[in-house]
């Protein structure tokens, strides 16, 4: 996984899927934290990002097929200190646009899902991930990082975007 420490700061180099289904957006969050962010992971050496997404999403969903990749949304730079301990976090994001259209069930905007983070970093200790479909309209209301997508994902860019958000953003 493209993820390293230098010093007392990390990197990552990050992708993200934005699934969008009658007017809710698919997002995640562990049992630890108070906010939401994009459902996704870290990118491996020698693979692409679009290989990424689809790797996360099958593994965290324990998918039997790839998600569908629309299209490339955002590139993100997101530039933050870490909320438990304070360590600055510089992360790369590619943000692409996926679907389920091979995986129906998933769009069942009533049902709570969870997401098993069980390789790569955690291969030794799984993390579990609740997701969930919010409504767009509920966004402004919504802690979500990075915080350009409580307006971002209420207004899909028509061509790819640069982002850069930082800890002010917040």
């Amino acid at each position: 996984m493209i993820s390293f420490n230098i010093g007392q700061a990390i990197f990552n180099f990050r992708v993200a899927g934005v699934c969008i289904h009658d007017g809710h957006v698919l997002v995640q969050r562990s049992v630890a934290d108070d906010f939401w962010f994009l459902p996704g992971g870290r990118v491996e050496m020698m693979e692409s990002s679009e290989a990424a997404i689809k790797r996360e999403m099958r593994e965290e969903l324990k998918l039997e097929s790839d998600v569908q990749v629309a299209r490339l949304l955002w590139v993100v730079e997101n530039l933050f200190h870490d909320d438990t301990d304070g360590a600055p976090n510089h992360e790369i994001g590619f943000y692409y646009q996926v679907n389920f259209d091979d995986h129906p069930a998933l769009y069942d905007t009533s049902k709570a899902l969870v997401a098993t983070e069980d390789t790569g970093l955690y291969a030794d200790q799984p993390m579990t991930f609740a997701l969930r479909w919010l409504p767009l309209d509920s966004l402004d209301d919504t802690l979500i990082y990075p915080t350009f997508l409580q307006k971002g994902l209420q207004n899909l860019p028509t061509s790819v975007q640069h982002i850069v958000e930082t800890d002010s953003d917040r």
